[in-house]
């Protein structure tokens, strides 16, 4: 390991500060930090392997502090890494953990609650359209402006806690994968309730070598009795390196081969672009609303919609919708960590939309 100097401190902080460093922005940031302790210009060519290599040495020093430094792919484009500075321990301390003081007023926090609801109830689409991110502020006790709510949203995925597509649709970003993957397992995880966006990745190369991050767009196995997800990214990896079969029942990915198996899109490949402009109603919300309300995991199942079941456009029934999302807001007010919502500066939104 190098030795621990005022390069490592500045990368560290930059790293407590954002939470969530997209990979070209990181290398940016490493080149300046260079010309700011060294006094001179980076001068080597590849300036991604040593910061792989500072990284790897911050990695050894904080691991003591149950952190770790992340590389994720993002989901929605796999040309693009972020490093992220996650916190090991259980969620249940985080509170402890991080005191730092929220730019964001509850209000606003509590919105971002009631998107990963509707996120985590949109199965297999794992995301939702602009309107209904929209409308969701309107449905609030105290609705937000849709000004507010639109500049709001832009800071949340500038912050890397959502990710909104070229369709428009917004899912959970790299730092709520990073940060709010075990809480979510844990608040939400049904084996018994099958299909669902807390599907880990079935990637497998070797005993060493695996994926278990969540998927939240990929491809779905339909050999009964299996329904394994995996990665855009990894199902690529696993062809390269000609294991195309599926990690968990084994079967060749290949419809046409023969014992071969067909795979369904999950995420937004999921649904229609018709369905970009709706409010949906989701199978599985009132179920797990009840349950959070309830505090055991066992209430009173209420009937469930159809999937892509289309909401009335009168005004009472989209009033009736924001009042259910605003009492489920605040039942959830309670459950996520706001800690896990908070130390993003307020002016990260400016940098990463300028990338």
């Amino acid at each position: 390991m190098a030795p621990y100097g005022d390069l490592h401190r500045v990368m560290l902080q930059t790293l407590m500060s954002r939470r969530a460093v997209e990979q070209e922005t990181a290398n940016e940031l490493y080149r300046r930090a260079y010309l700011a302790v060294k006094g001179r210009e980076f001068g080597s060519a590849s300036v991604s392997k040593e910061l792989q290599q500072l990284l790897q040495d911050l990695q050894n020093k904080i691991i003591r502090l149950d952190l770790d430094i992340r590389r994720f792919p993002e989901q929605n484009d796999t040309k693009r890494h972020w490093i992220c500075l996650v916190n090991k321990r259980p969620l249940a301390d985080a509170n402890e953990l991080s005191k730092a003081v929220s730019d964001l007023s509850p209000l606003e926090i509590s919105y971002y609650r009631e998107i990963v609801l509707q996120v985590v109830d949109s199965y297999p689409a794992n995301s939702i359209g602009s309107k209904q991110a929209l409308q969701t502020a309107s449905g609030l006790d105290t609705p937000i402006p849709k000004t507010n709510a639109e500049a709001l949203l832009r800071a949340l995925v500038s912050r890397g806690w959502l990710a909104k597509s070229s369709r428009g649709r917004y899912s959970l970003g790299i730092r709520a994968i990073a940060e709010l993957s075990d809480w979510l397992r844990e608040t939400y995880g049904d084996p018994a309730e099958g299909d669902s966006i807390l599907n880990s990745c079935s990637f497998k190369a070797s005993k060493s070598i695996e994926c278990k991050d969540l998927v939240l767009t990929g491809w779905k196995c339909e050999q009964p009795d299996c329904g394994a997800h995996i990665h855009h990214f990894c199902k690529s990896r696993m062809i390269k390196a000609k294991k195309s079969t599926c990690g968990a029942c084994g079967q060749p990915f290949d419809p046409q081969a023969e014992g071969g198996i067909e795979m369904s899109p999950i995420g937004e490949d999921a649904v229609s672009e018709a369905d970009d402009n709706r409010v949906v109603a989701s199978k599985r919300g009132k179920k797990r609303r009840s349950e959070a309300a309830n505090g055991n995991g066992h209430g009173s199942e209420e009937p469930e919609a159809s999937v892509g079941e289309e909401d009335s456009e009168d005004g009472d029934e989209v009033a009736r919708q924001g009042e259910e999302r605003g009492r489920a807001s605040r039942r959830l007010a309670s459950q996520v960590p706001v800690s896990q919502v908070e130390g993003s500066e307020a002016d990260d939104s400016q940098e990463y939309e300028s990338e």
